[in-house]
């Protein structure tokens, strides 16, 4: 149910005001996404999206936003305007131009929604 392989490269900023992307892959996910165009008064738009199913149970190293500031080593978070890359992406430290020349599926988070609940706890992470 959960067959995709995803790489999350989450921003920083570091106490001497330089910043960079620290990688996680994450696997066991469910990754779906669509391809697409909008037609606006200023032209074509690109309207691709994605949605990725995370389950809770299946990925440890997790902290909320705030905590991941405080501690980024060994951890990841889940945040608007971070990138994700389909698939197992070996790259460090990279920005995002540099992953969209180098691979098809790159994308920037834009909601994160928490399901704490239920049988099947998971984040619902939406991006384009």
């Amino acid at each position: 149910m959960f067959p995709h392989t995803i790489t999350l490269y989450n921003k920083y900023e570091s106490d001497d005001y330089t910043s960079g992307y620290q990688r996680t892959v994450l696997t066991g996910v469910l990754f779906v996404s669509s391809k697409g165009t909008n037609v606006d008064t200023t032209g074509m738009k690109d309207a691709d999206a994605v949605r990725i199913t995370i389950p809770f149970d299946s990925h440890t190293g997790y902290l909320s936003p705030i905590d991941w500031d405080k501690n980024r080593a060994g951890h990841w978070t889940l945040r608007e305007g971070n990138i994700v890359v389909k698939s197992a992406v070996t790259d460090e430290d990279i920005n995002p131009e540099a992953l969209k020349a180098k691979y098809s599926d790159v994308y920037q988070i834009t909601t994160v929604d928490t399901f704490d609940f239920g049988g099947l706890q998971h984040w619902k992470v939406g991006a384009n």
